[in-house]
């Protein structure tokens, strides 16, 4: 495993991997979301109330036998359920695409520019500060990157990472992590943050946490589901 220096033939690498990752770590978020308790309870509600209704209506307006009536009464019942659940499924989705898409328009659309990289003479690009964006390699196979960013105030952030799927738990992931604590040590940093890690990215968390990070902050969305603010706060003690 290797890391080397961002050139502009990574870029298309980055952006498929990043867009990639994001839509995956965010499509189980809405999984989470769709399946979480509260949502089973009402479905648990729900469903014997519709098979009732229906099983009426057959029985009275069609006057169709019990077992028949209620045969399709639990079919329909269930096929519409999952149109519920696809449609509302798909809706998310859809919205997550977009906003995913955003996001890497607005911060990633010029990668040198948002991370203050200069181009060498190998078409290599350089960071002038503590900002900087690693990729990493497998047998010269580029399998993941990490990017960092100066916030400011003896402050720094890993803003995105990413590994490719095939390549994950292989510490590709915990590389990156530590190397980019080396480099803010390097520049005299005394805090990395990690913001807005969704609970449902469960390596991701593991990862901070195994390299020293704690939760600074949480923003729950659901119970059992929100965003989470990692920090390291000791690098230069």
């Amino acid at each position: 495993m290797e890391l080397h220096a961002y050139s502009k033939n990574d870029y298309e690498f980055v952006k498929k991997l990043y867009i990639g990752a994001l839509q995956e770590s965010t499509r189980r978020a809405v999984k989470d979301v769709l399946l979480q308790p509260r949502t089973i309870r009402i479905l648990c509600m729900v469903i014997p109330i519709s098979c009732y209704l229906i099983y009426q209506g057959f029985t009275t307006m069609l006057r169709w036998e019990p077992v028949q009536a209620y045969l399709y009464s639990m079919m329909a019942v269930l096929v519409i359920s999952t149109m519920i659940l696809g449609s509302t499924y798909q809706m998310f989705s859809s919205g997550i695409k977009k906003s995913v898409l955003a996001t890497f328009e607005k911060d990633m659309s010029d990668i040198p520019a948002t991370f203050d990289l200069v181009m060498n003479n190998d078409e290599c690009f350089e960071p002038t500060g503590v900002s900087n964006v690693w990729i990493a390699t497998i047998n010269g196979e580029k399998a993941g990157f990490l990017t960092m960013h100066n916030g400011g105030s003896k402050s720094c952030e890993i803003r995105k990472m990413a590994v490719v799927g095939k390549h994950r738990r292989r510490g590709l992931g915990e590389l990156m992590t530590r190397q980019a604590i080396v480099w803010a040590k390097d520049h005299r940093m005394e805090t990395i943050f990690a913001l807005n890690v969704s609970s449902a990215q469960v390596a991701a968390c593991e990862l901070f946490e195994k390299c020293g990070f704690t939760i600074s902050k949480q923003k729950p969305v659901i119970p059992g589901f929100g965003y989470l603010a990692y920090e390291l706060s000791t690098i230069n003690r």
